[in-house]
């Protein structure tokens, strides 16, 4: 493959030759010697753009689907607890007609005098300054018209400026070079202006000289103006007095980006002057007419606020902040933001060159991710999709007097997101951070979405009979098409592309090209679209070598060097134009080779229906629930807890099972065996009912100012654990279950299951078993409904406070991890009227359960394993006997600390053979009634052999809850069993108490 490579070798040459002395003939040596390199990682290089065609029906699509309900899931947890604060959030695809997430939060204390009194999608709010994206799209309008440019320096617009140099000091230090800018950089933040004149803060009458700033006297202090907390507004005179006397530049025009007020506020200037219309009228007639947006508005007029969220108490809710007005005083609806957004991507706002133009950085920052635009703060990802792609997110905040807003267009997807919101308890960064973490969770969705769409119109075999001509188009884990078999008149036309270059036509050997790639470059029509093909010129090793000898990132990614080379009669090699049906799916194909040859569509890949492989959504909704509670204003808690003793009288009928005595190690590997290859059936023998009274250990939490204390969740834990798995003593702010849900105001019950902690350790046969653990259960539950818990217990540590004694809880949420979800899931079968809501973690009936039995578990004997720790364990108790067996069961690599292994360990608990020799409760939970979630570690080894994405079924889990009001599906992403020790634990806790709380729970 290398000698096909001069052109790209010679472009490296020159960084090369800063490396190297040697000349580059000899570095041609070097590489071709290349051959002992262990496969590099597979390297692409795609266009910039879009590698395949956005969906269009990605509302139809289970990624998508999962995508948007999981956030709905989290908006909802997110905001049940705002009393003051108004939330309104939509996604669209624009390419559907309607929303793929229409979401609306209405606070329980609304304005009594004026505003909406329920928020929907028609609900205004101030867009603070994404104003500024309106006000350069009206000088956009105004060039596109020929009434001015973009490149128009800003006096030509603004006499006034062009009257001298302005300094204050006559040092040349402080002259802004009024000609130098041009309306372009003031819309772009590269005028060099300053941000506003908003945050001088001498303008307000404190004494700042006591924080050692110098006193000011009438003579040296400048004219104040801001518009916000009872200072006057800025006029034009004010703007342009104070800037062009007074404040010196930050930087020379177009040299580097400073986010500027007054740049924008100039571009508002210009606007009023070439269209010779208020600012007002000019932002009506030149962008909110033409494209329909009738809930959008500029300046503060009273029939607005009839259709405007205004927070309770607010004070500045209609600020006028005069000349900076086209910086941030619109306002706007999420229909209108989503309509205008969806005008932008479909060249409705400004035509398709233009728009293109629009959506491009006019600079770059500090950092690698984010570039600057017009005025778009535009953020380049790389890690969303499973080919590693680069796709560039045009966005941008604002804020004013409490009102919070954000917006993102993905050109790529054609997905457009606004997230607004107005109150106290959405900060000031929430609709920023929001936005970009709803995009970062529905840009992999709409990927497998695009694949899907793109296999099925394109995927195939097309053969031109005529000519013998064929090729194979196929889809993969990397970018584009994967162009294949390309026959041409009966020519194999990849392992000889070499050949096709005059010097090299008698070459005739293999180029080592297998494949090549095919993207869409945007050129179509109805009917046709052209597409360009990548031929490889390195190979994954080569490449890696390369860059190894340079600094430079990703330096052998020179496509755009390397389109449009192979040239035929005035066209290209690499040009394909695909030709669609009716149904839009490509029935023919052609190319240069072919001329007036078509190939036609003969055989489409066997497409079987496989549900979308969720891990990849589910890795950016874990983000995407551990980032937007930190967005929010916290639930203030207080960790009070009383440790109790419970005496619980229960009844139930337990098996007896033929199985082997287990009082050794010899024993306990005799009985791995023998429930390892025996069925279930042979090994019951006959009902055996068992009652008495059992000590019970269990910590009862209630937050002393908790909004949900009234909801009490009782959580029980699965074998290898007690308690302790829902509230570990290490780093409980990062692996402490009790501590999250106290944190969102829940009261919470955790408890040592019979048989282990400081629980009765009861006869490991016939007594520990599910259904005994089940009717245990099933009393702790009572008696916590009925508010009798700490009147029948005992107290063993610090008395507690006397509203423990009087702790009734409205409504009782059931947890389980593990065994612990099987006995939960044992109380919805027989006793579903005890629960109202319930979320079964660690546990999930699928097509992989049963295939990791007790063998894999490691266990030993307990009182063997370690006298000293199990010394009070009878017969049949069994543990995990090393870290290695508990990693195996618990913990993927990766996704765990060390130290959380070694807690494990230090605290792991017994199981015993009746416990291991129980089945699960399969009787339909006809009683229960609330929702349900399923909450399981994507890589669960017990329950999913490592791999639980695509395992399960929906209707089979409706069918053992027929009366739940909802159930849903988590899959945690990167995490095994143990979900409470593993990394990313707090962030499964946000997916499940947002759960809970978006069914009032």
């Amino acid at each position: 493959m290398l000698d096909s490579l001069s052109e790209l070798l010679l472009l490296l040459g020159q960084i090369f030759a800063m490396l190297f002395s040697q000349s580059l003939s000899t570095l041609f040596t070097v590489i071709a010697g290349f051959q002992q390199v262990v496969d590099a990682t597979p390297r692409y290089c795609p266009p910039y753009g879009p590698v395949l065609p956005a969906p269009r029906q990605a509302s139809q699509h289970p990624a998508v689907q999962y995508a948007v309900d999981t956030i709905t899931t989290v908006l909802k947890g997110q905001t049940a607890g705002f009393n003051l604060s108004g939330v309104s959030v939509g996604v669209k695809s624009i390419y559907e007609d309607d929303p793929l997430l229409d979401f609306h939060y209405t606070p329980s204390t609304m304005n009594p005098r004026e505003g909406v009194k329920k928020i929907n999608s028609s609900t205004v709010y101030r867009l603070g300054s994404i104003s500024k994206v309106f006000t350069v799209l009206a000088a956009l309008r105004l060039a596109e018209d020929k009434v001015l440019s973009m490149n128009d320096p800003v006096t030509r617009w603004i006499p006034e400026l062009a009257h001298g140099e302005g300094s204050h000091s006559g040092d040349e230090l402080d002259v802004i070079h009024w000609d130098d800018i041009t309306v372009g950089d003031a819309a772009a933040h590269l005028s060099g202006l300053g941000g506003d004149m908003t945050t001088d803060i001498s303008a307000f009458p404190f004494d700042w000289e006591a924080l050692g700033l110098p006193k000011l006297s009438k003579n040296n202090k400048i004219p104040s103006c801001k518009g916000l907390l009872g200072v006057p507004v800025c006029t034009r005179k004010d703007f342009l007095n104070i800037f062009k006397s007074y404040r010196p530049p930050v930087y020379q025009p177009s040299q580097s980006p400073v986010y500027s007020n007054a740049g924008i506020s100039l571009v508002g200037l210009v606007v009023e002057a070439a269209s010779k219309k208020s600012f007002d009228a000019a932002i009506n007639d030149l962008v909110l007419k033409p494209l329909g947006l009738k809930q959008t508005y500029s300046g503060i007029v009273p029939e607005n606020s009839k259709n405007m969220f205004i927070p309770a108490g607010s004070a500045d809710w209609d600020a006028d902040i005069g000349v900076f007005a086209p910086a941030g005083a619109m306002g706007s609806s999420t229909a209108d933001m989503l309509s205008f957004m969806t005008s932008v991507l479909k060249n409705k706002a400004l035509s398709p060159s233009n728009t293109r133009r629009w959506l491009k950085p006019n600079t770059f920052t500090s950092t690698w991710s984010a570039s600057v635009g017009s005025p778009w703060e535009i953020y380049r990802v790389d890690n969303l999709t499973s080919d590693g792609r680069i796709i560039d997110l045009y966005t941008k905040g604002g804020t004013l007097s409490g009102y919070q807003s954000g917006m993102a267009m993905v050109p790529d997807t054609g997905l457009v997101v606004s997230v607004l919101g107005a109150g106290p308890e959405v900060s000031s960064v929430w609709a920023q951070l929001a936005t970009l973490s709803i995009v970062e969770a529905l840009i992999p969705a709409m990927d497998l979405a695009a694949r899907d769409e793109a296999k099925a119109r394109f995927s195939g075999v097309y053969v031109e009979e005529k000519t013998g001509s064929t090729l194979t188009l196929s889809l993969d884990e990397w970018p584009g098409l994967v162009l294949s078999n390309w026959t041409a008149r009966d020519f194999d036309v990849l392992p000889n592309l070499n050949r096709f270059q005059p010097g090299r036509y008698n070459d005739t050997t293999d180029s080592g090209i297998k494949s090549a790639r095919l993207y869409p470059t945007g050129i179509e029509n109805e009917s046709c679209a052209a597409w360009r093909a990548v031929f490889p010129t390195l190979s994954d090793n080569e490449a890696e070598m390369i860059e190894g000898l340079t600094k430079v990132k990703d330096v052998t990614c020179i496509t755009w060097h390397m389109l449009d080379r192979f040239i035929y009669n005035g066209l290209s090699m690499d040009h394909f134009e695909f030709k669609y049906g009716r149904d839009g799916k490509a029935n023919n194909i052609c190319n240069t080779l072919d001329l007036v040859i078509e190939y036609k569509l003969q055989a489409p890949h066997q497409r079987t229906h496989k549900s979308a492989p969720m891990h990849k959504v589910t890795r950016l909704m874990a983000g995407l629930s551990a980032l937007l509670p930190a967005l929010a204003t916290p639930t203030g808690y207080a960790k009070n807890c009383v440790q109790l003793q419970v005496p619980v009288t229960a009844s139930a009928n337990n098996t007896r099972y033929n199985s082997v005595k287990v009082e050794s190690n010899i024993d306990l590997v005799d009985f791995v065996w023998d429930t390892s290859t025996w069925s279930h059936a042979n090994r019951s023998t006959e009902v055996h009912p068992v009652h008495g009274t059992y000590s019970i250990s269990a910590q009862l939490c209630i937050p002393t100012d908790g909004e949900k204390s009234d909801i009490l969740q009782i959580a029980t834990h699965g074998l290898g654990f007690d308690k302790r798995y829902w509230d570990p003593e290490l780093k409980p702010q990062e692996y402490s279950y009790v501590d999250a849900a106290l944190a969102r105001g829940y009261s919470v019950l955790t408890y040592d299951r019979l048989g282990t902690g400081k629980s009765t350790k009861a006869n490991g046969y016939n007594e520990v078993q599910l259904g005994l653990q089940v009717a245990i259960l099933k009393e702790l539950t009572i008696l916590a409904r009925d508010g009798k818990l700490l009147a029948s217990s005992k107290v063993t540590g610090k008395r507690p406070q006397k509203a423990f004694f009087d702790y009734k809880p409205k409504k009782v949420v059931h947890i389980g991890h593990s065994f612990g979800s099987a006995t939960t899931s044992g109380i919805l079968s027989l006793h579903g009227n005890l629960s109202d809501g319930a979320i079964l973690t660690g546990f999930l009936p699928n097509n992989q359960s049963g295939k990791v039995g007790a063998n894999t578990f490691g266990f030993e004997f307990a009182r063997q394993h370690d006298p000293k720790r199990f010394s009070d364990r009878p017969a049949g108790y069994a543990v995990q006997a090393s870290l290695s067996s508990i990693q195996q069961i618990f913990l993927k690599k990766g996704s765990f600390e060390v130290e959380a292994l070694e807690y494990a360990e230090k605290i792991k608990q017994t199981g015993t053979v009746g416990e291991l020799s129980s089945g699960l409760f399969g009787q339909p939970a006809t009683e229960f009634k609330g929702p349900l979630q399923y909450f399981i570690g994507e890589n669960d080894y017990p329950f999913c052999d490592g791999d639980c994405n695509n395992t399960y079924d929906m209707d089979t889990l409706k069918g053992l809850n027929p009366a739940a009001s909802h159930i849903g599906v988590h899959l945690q992403p990167g995490t095994g069993h143990g979900l409470t020790l593993s990394t990313n634990a707090t962030a499964g806790y946000e997916v499940m108490l947002a759960y809970l709380g978006s069914y009032g729970l």
